[in-house]
C-alpha cells in the first residue's frame, strides 16, 4: 500500500456473517442502523453465492443523519417493526456509518430495559414483548400484564411478568 492508493480485499464487512446468521433464525427479523447501500450490498452479495437472505430492514441514514445523529430514527424502527410484523426476535446491527458517528445503539436496548424494570414491584422480573418472544419455549411461564408506556419510548408496550 501506497500513501496515494489502498489495495481492497476480497471480503466484506462484518455485518455480512450477522446477516446470515440470523436470517437463519426462525421469526425474527434483522434491522441494520445504517445507510440502504450497506443492506444492498449485503443482499447482493448473498443472491450471488444463491442464498436466499430473508428480510432485511435498515433505518436507511442519509445525510442528515450522519451529521445531526439518528437515534429516534433507530427507536422509531423499532417500535414500528414490532407492531407491524410481530416478530419474537429483532436483531439490530449497527454499521461503519453509525459507528462512525457514535449512535449508542446498545443504549437504546438499555433504555427500554430500565424503562421496564422501572415498572416492577419488589421481588417481581418483567420482561418486554420483545423479551418475552425470545424465551418462548424456555420452560419460564409468564403473565400479561398490559401495554404500559415508557417514558422516552413512543406507543404502549406489552409487559409479562415471570410467574414462579
Amino acid at each position: 500500500m501506497t500513501d496515494r492508493a489502498a489495495r481492497v480485499p476480497r471480503g466484506t464487512c462484518r455485518i455480512f456473517g450477522a446477516i446470515k446468521a440470523g436470517g437463519t433464525i426462525q421469526n425474527c427479523l434483522i434491522l441494520v442502523h445504517g445507510p440502504r447501500g450497506c443492506v444492498y450490498h449485503i443482499n447482493y452479495i448473498l443472491g450471488m453465492r444463491g442464498d436466499r437472505p430473508s428480510e432485511v430492514y435498515t433505518t436507511a441514514l442519509d445525510e442528515h443523519d450522519v451529521i445531526f445523529g439518528s437515534e429516534d430514527r433507530l427507536r422509531e424502527a423499532i417500535e414500528y417493526l414490532d407492531r407491524a410484523l410481530c416478530p419474537e426476535l429483532i436483531f439490530v446491527l449497527s454499521c461503519c456509518a453509525s459507528e462512525i458517528i457514535g449512535e449508542d445503539v446498545g443504549g437504546m436496548a438499555v433504555h427500554v430495559a430500565a424503562r421496564v424494570a422501572a415498572l416492577a414491584q419488589a421481588g417481581e422480573v418483567l420482561a418486554s414483548g420483545t423479551t418475552y418472544g425470545t424465551v418462548v419455549g424456555s420452560g419460564l411461564s409468564f403473565e400479561y400484564r398490559g401495554g404500559h408506556p415508557l417514558k422516552g419510548v413512543a406507543d404502549h408496550w406489552p409487559i409479562f411478568a415471570l410467574i414462579d
